[in-house]
């Protein structure tokens, strides 16, 4: 793992570089929009290698994937928006609650159980964002999750994730709903 935390620095440094100071021109100019044709060909020709079952091409094709994702963190890091570290903590938070058979020891008869599981724990999560509210309640999936309100909740209001271009030292609901946030509870 040693190698792999350091190789992954390095390539989130690597991506610095191309878009920082004395870096690439072309890099420095690719936005979020400019780049969505290179990310689908790139995951078009890992789905190929795939097909073709072959590791050395798979290997190639996801580095070339995890790269260009690295490459559109860093430009939402520039813009203020969130960092590879926000998207690794988000992806790491929603996987451990889909999998509470693992990390809550609960019960299940088989894998279609556990799909079914995951297809619930997913749709609630869609219906689901994390308030800065006192009153919030547990959610079915997690115990910090309530549910989105339309406009403002009685006696709080939903703070947004980030503020003024920086985390607002919360941690997202991992949602696509990146205007509300939650502080960690103390119970």
């Amino acid at each position: 793992m040693e190698k792999s935390d350091k190789i992954f620095k390095e390539l989130v440094r690597l991506t610095r570089t191309f878009r920082g100071e004395g870096g690439c021109p072309w890099d420095k100019k690719q936005t979020m929009d400019t780049l969505k044709v290179y990310i689908q060909q790139e995951c078009q020709e890992l789905m190929e290698a795939l097909e073709k079952k072959s590791p050395e091409k798979a290997q190639e094709e996801m580095g070339d994937v995890i790269f260009l994702l690295l490459f559109f963190a860093e430009i939402a890091r520039d813009k203020g928006d969130f960092s590879i570290g926000d998207v690794l903590e988000n992806v790491k938070n929603k996987m451990v609650g889909r999998h509470p058979h693992v990390f809550e020891k609960r019960h299940v008869n088989g894998i279609s159980e556990i799909r079914e599981n995951w297809q619930k724990i997913k749709t609630r999560e869609k219906n689901f964002c994390l308030p800065a509210h006192p009153q919030r309640k547990a959610s079915p999936t997690s115990s910090r999750l309530t549910p989105c309100l339309l406009g403002e909740p009685k006696g709080g209001r939903w703070k947004p994730f980030f503020k003024n271009g920086r985390r607002n030292g919360k941690q997202s609901c991992g949602t696509q709903r990146s205007s509300c946030c939650w502080e960690p509870r103390n119970d």
